[in-house]
């Protein structure tokens, strides 16, 4: 009686990688990893349908937000995010609207989940910003008014999930 072989894992990093991740030995070399679309937009145009594997392979740009891994690369340094899903949810909310202002109270609705009232929750909203300026560098996130920009150095590309 002939026995199965045993399933091979392999750990892979890299700089598209923000730590180590685990697949199957098969996936990785069919380059069937992640089989989900992605979308990106650039600060160059319009988005763009891509598979997984043309995310990887995006050439290197000043900032990458990766909202599909979760990771961050800003000057080189990838910064692993997906273990502080507030920070996540911010950044994502600030990444769905490149250079424009996203204000407090979306914040404080949309990525915390509060009935939002300025005198009550301005502060709450205030440190989750300053979280991730301390993460991503302080001239990442601008500061307009009561509004917040995310202003990453060009060229810049933000991939999200663009599940159908």
């Amino acid at each position: 009686m002939k026995r199965p072989m045993p399933r091979r894992s392999v750990t892979a990093t890299g700089p598209s990688t923000c730590g180590p991740r685990r697949f199957v030995w098969s996936s990785s070399r069919y380059g069937l990893l992640d089989p989900r679309p992605v979308l990106a937009v650039s600060s160059s145009g319009s988005p763009v349908r891509l598979t997984s594997a043309q995310a990887r392979a995006w050439p290197e740009v000043a900032a990458r937000v990766d909202l599909v891994t979760p990771c961050v690369i800003v000057g080189g340094e990838p910064i692993s995010i997906g273990d502080r899903p507030v920070l996540l949810s911010a950044l994502s909310r600030l990444a769905s609207e490149p250079g424009r202002p996203i204000t407090a109270e979306v914040i404080g609705r949309e990525v915390l989940e509060l009935d939002y009232h300025r005198l009550d929750h301005r502060s709450r909203v205030s440190t989750v910003i300053r979280r991730l300026r301390k993460l991503l560098g302080a001239d990442t996130i601008v500061t307009d008014g009561d509004s917040y920009v995310l202003a990453l150095p060009a060229p810049w590309v933000v991939l999200t999930s663009s599940d159908p």
